[in-house]
Parts: structure tokens; C-alpha cells; sequence
């Protein structure tokens, strides 16, 4: 920890210090962005570099040539240059008076002052990796996300081929690549090994190689259930006296392959807002979104200090209106605008295998070079920045941070998946 003993409380918001706070006081763990860590690790990327962000999807060889010839020119058709959107991403913190007054106030305002870059900063270091982690699984598991807030409206899509994307529901699919026995909700007949390894052979047609397989835990306990992985172990006692220690019965049998399986059952909190006044008893809440609700959803609904976790039993919708139905009433009043509903969405889905491959390189979160005042460099990184407004009577501190960036997947990626069940 940097020693405050050596800082004055305005040396605390001068933008070095609070690159380092930033950068220090929110480590980025394995866990916080594994799916990006895994398929699109994070790059700062220099200006020089910003044409070759353009994967032009090389194929062929390099051509012999005479030794007194020139060599050929490379010219590609247009078609294979892709255009890249790139996001901008930001937000700040206001000191207000009264704030800046208490700590200021305090016995040791450098520590009191600290408190406060602790709070707003390790908010945002925790808010940016929901980014970098929220924008990555939406690429790997659906292809393509949309930001549609703030004045923003557009919506990134990986370009991944259609046939590094398969679907075992799909009516065409075993005519075109194998016949599965069932889908893998039908444990009776599903034969998830076997799937899966169809799956690593026809990877190998596409001149990739599996080395982890990702899966939330529901598809592990549809495959740890199914009789095609019961009978295994039944046939494999060895393996089976492994499975005890081991979380899932396919992170046994993988090793047999010498794949590596990750269950991730990591969620992010997604938050509706109430928009109408509820009472104690009532049941159906009118809030303002409910894309993220489902049936048997768990959702926490929050008023004040009062939280209660209830079960949905239904979503709904009114001409504009949209309501969420819960099978318990909450217990206590809900008031528009300050009652919330916070729900966990997994990161990885309850229908879906990812088969992240060998192939390095082709793809990445690109952090691009840009600047928050025109007289400073254009640089890659993510900017911090703190300001000190006096409008008499009254004075705040703002801090912030923005960057500019997003996904990019070159060429055709390096990763597969297949959806198992609707």
C-alpha cells in the first residue's frame, strides 16, 4: 500500500495517484474474468496497430519467386476486411460538499480522504470488469451483444462462421454432422460422451485442437445424470472412486483425454426497478424491465434496508407496463423509484458447451488509444481523471475513468460451441 504518511488530502485525487489506486485496489482475480481471460484476453493496443486489427482472413501460401524477380503484390478483395465497432465506456463520481466537509472534518482526513477514493474507485474497477466479462460471454455463448443505453444503440457481432456454432436441436442437424441419441434433457437416451466426442473429432476437421471444455453446472448435472455416464462410470470402478472427490463426473472422464473441464457458476446481478407503489401483501410487481426474469427464477427484491428472497412464477406485460410475479408476497411496502429487484443471470448457460481450442492470437478485448482532453496524447489505457469545481457557494470533486474498446475476434476465432437442449 502506497504510505499516506508522504500525501496531502489533495495529493490523494492528482490523477497519478489515483491510476495507481485504481489499477491496485480492484485486482482482477481469475475467477472475476474468467471467460475473457480465456477466450479474449485483454490487450492495450497502440495506434500503430490499429490497421492490423483488421484480420483479413489469409489463406494460401507464400508464392516461390526468381531471384532477380520482384515479388508478387498480395492483394485482397475488399469483402474480407472487417469493420470493427468499437465501444466507449465511462462514468464519475461527485464529492460533494457536504461529503468533502465530513472528511475533512475527521481526525485524520488523509485516511478519511482515502475511505472515500477506496469506495468510488474499487466501485468502478469492480463495474469495469462486469464490462469486460458481461461483453465477453454475450460474444462466446450468443455471437453478438447490444448495448442500447444512454444514447447508444448498436450491437457488436463476432462474425464466427454459422458452422463453429451447431445446435442438436436443430431438425437438420444430424444429416449434416452426426446423429446425437437425444438431446441431452433426456437423460434416459442422451449420450453426452459421445457427443462431446464428435465434437472434438469434428473440430479436428476444421484443423483446431480442444485442449478445455466450459459449461455452467446445470449442463454438468445433465451430463453427470444421464445413463450414458452412469453406465461408464459403472463399467470404470476406478473412475468412479475419483468421481467421489471430484465436482463432476465428466471432469473425471476428461482427464482420460486429457481435456480440462471448467463448470463456472458465476452470475452477474442484473437489477429492475419498481414503478409503481406495491403493498405488503401484493404479488404482481410492476417494474421496468424484465428481459432477464423467467419462471422459477430466484430474485432478491430490496426496499431500504428490507430484502427478501422469493421465487417468479410468471412475467407479464400491459401495453407499456411490465410486471413480474412473484409466488410469495414480499412482506413489506415497495415504493416506486427506490425498490429494486435484483436478479443473478449466469454468465455461462444452462443449454450451451463452449470448446476453447489451441489457436492463439485471433482474438481479443481490445482497449484503444484515445484521450479525455484534446491536449493529451492519444494513449491506450483507461483513463482516470479528477476535478475540482468552486461555484460559490458551493464546491465538489469529481473522479472518473473512460476507455475506449470492445471484442474483437479475427478470422474465425478460436473456439466452438454447441448448443444441447432447448
Amino acid at each position: 500500500m502506497i504510505p499516506t504518511i508522504d500525501f496531502t488530502v489533495d495529493d490523494l485525487f492528482k490523477v497519478p495517484y489515483l491510476e495507481t489506486f485504481f489499477n491496485g485496489v480492484e485486482p482482477e482475480q481469475s475467477s472475476d474474468l474468467l471467460l475473457m481471460n480465456k477466450f479474449f484476453p485483454k490487450k492495450f493496443v497502440d495506434e500503430s496497430d490499429i490497421v492490423t486489427l483488421h484480420g483479413m482472413g489469409y489463406t494460401g501460401r507464400t508464392p516461390a519467386v526468381s531471384k532477380s524477380a520482384e515479388v508478387p503484390v498480395l492483394t485482397l478483395p475488399p469483402y474480407y476486411v472487417k469493420d470493427y465497432q468499437f465501444g466507449y465506456w465511462g462514468e464519475g463520481a461527485k464529492l460533494d460538499k457536504e461529503t468533502l466537509q465530513r472528511a475533512e472534518a475527521a481526525k485524520n482526513p488523509v485516511f478519511a480522504t482515502q475511505g472515500l477514493i477506496d469506495r468510488y474507485l474499487s466501485g468502478m474497477a469492480y463495474r469495469n470488469n462486469k464490462v469486460f466479462e458481461w461483453t465477453s460471454a454475450q460474444t462466446l455463448w450468443a455471437g453478438a451483444y447490444t448495448i442500447a443505453a444512454n444514447g447508444v444503440n448498436y450491437t457488436y457481432s463476432d462474425g464466427i462462421p454459422a458452422h463453429y456454432r451447431l445446435d442438436m436441436t436443430d431438425g437438420g442437424f444430424a444429416a449434416t454432422y452426426w446423429t446425437p441419441a437425444a438431446i441431452w434433457s433426456t437423460i434416459a437416451t442422451s449420450k453426452p460422451l459421445n457427443d462431446i466426442l464428435q465434437m472434438i473429432r469434428y473440430a479436428g476437421t476444421l484443423g483446431l485442437s480442444c485442449e478445455e471444455i466450459i459449461m455452467s453446472p446445470s449442463v454438468a448435472t445433465l451430463i453427470e445424470t444421464s445413463a450414458d455416464v452412469i453406465g461408464w462410470l459403472k463399467a470404470n470402478p476406478q473412475s468412479a472412486r475419483e468421481e467421489i472427490t471430484a465436482e463432476y463426473a465428466i471432469q473425471v472422464i476428461a482427464k482420460l483425454k486429457a481435456l480440462t473441464v471448467t463448470v463456472d457458476p458465476r452470475t452477474h446481478t442484473e437489477r429492475a426497478i419498481v414503478m409503481a407503489d406495491a403493498s405488503a401483501s401484493a404479488t404482481v410487481i410492476q417494474v421496468d424491465d424484465i428481459a432477464n426474469f423467467a419462471t422459477n427464477d430466484w430474485v432478491v427484491v430490496k426496499q431500504g434496508i428490507s430484502q427478501a428472497r422469493r421465487k417468479v412464477s410468471g412475467t407479464s406485460t400491459d401495453g407499456y407496463k411490465k410486471y413480474v410475479t412473484l409466488t410469495v408476497t414480499p412482506g413489506f411496502a415497495l415504493t416506486a423509484g427506490k425498490a429494486v429487484i435484483d436478479i443473478g443471470v449466469p454468465y455461462c448457460p444452462a443449454n450451451k458447451v463452449a470448446f476453447r481450442t489451441t489457436k492463439q492470437g485471433c482474438a481479443g478485448w481490445m482497449i484503444l488509444p484515445d484521450n479525455i482532453r484534446a491536449e493529451d496524447p492519444m494513449e491506450a489505457k483507461i483513463h482516470i481523471w479528477s476535478k475540482f469545481v468552486n461555484k460559490e457557494p458551493n464546491y465538489w470533486r469529481e473522479i472518473g475513468n473512460y476507455f475506449k474498446g470492445g471484442v474483437i475476434n479475427r478470422e474465425r476465432g478460436n473456439y466452438l460451441i454447441i448448443q444441447v437442449q432447448a
